[in-house]
């Protein structure tokens, strides 16, 4: 049995674009409108993006949270990432403790859920949390419900989840889809490689 972390935005959800489009709408940021810069910056970090659109570190909490709010009012506009939902109600009646951990606030993680009736399949749901301490969450969430290391997976879409994840010593499945390319994700060693949510299933 495996303990399954899983991020929500461009993990579960195919929120990347409206993420972007928030953002805009924020920053009123005109490189945010060019799809293709967009696109050359998801071979970088997310550091490396804020950086390019020259967003000082001291903006971005408030940024962050004015965005969930916003995120809020859009939800109906996500879709789920294809066949995540079977994915997720697959791992969970073989016996896997599932988890989520997200930027995103709790209220719009559980509404989304609701929206696909997979809020029954996650032992617990973690939101809210700051863009950079995914590690200490991981580390919350493994001490709160007394898991073995050795058998958690954190599975995102990001390098900073591959970064978190090998801060505490935990294997990570870096998914293909989301904000990251497969490009940059390979260059920082996932445990796993995921082309599609189907791959999961095969993780032992």
């Amino acid at each position: 049995m495996n303990n399954y972390i899983f991020d929500f935005d461009g993990t579960i959800a195919d929120s990347f674009w409206l993420i972007i489009d928030i953002a805009h709408n924020l920053t009123n940021h005109p490189k945010l409108l060019d799809k293709n810069l967009i696109n050359k910056l998801r071979d970088n970090s997310l550091s490396d993006l804020t950086s390019e659109l020259n967003i000082p570190k001291y903006r971005w909490p408030l940024l962050l949270r004015k965005g969930r709010i916003e995120m809020k009012s859009r939800l109906t506009e996500v879709k789920i990432i294809s066949n995540m939902d079977l994915v997720i109600e697959k791992l969970f009646k073989s016996g896997h403790n599932l988890y989520i951990l997200s930027n995103n606030s709790k209220e719009n993680l559980i509404n989304f859920l609701e929206e696909y009736n997979l809020v029954k399949y996650f032992n617990d749901i973690y939101g809210d949390i700051g863009l950079f301490k995914k590690a200490k969450y991981l580390n919350k969430i493994i001490k709160q419900n007394k898991l073995a290391k050795e058998n958690v997976i954190y599975v995102g879409d990001e390098t900073r989840d591959i970064l978190a994840s090998k801060k505490i010593n935990i294997k990570v499945a870096a998914v293909t889809w989301g904000f990251n390319s497969p490009k940059v994700l390979k260059l920082h060693n996932p445990d796993f490689i995921i082309n599609n949510p189907m791959e999961l299933l095969k993780i032992k």
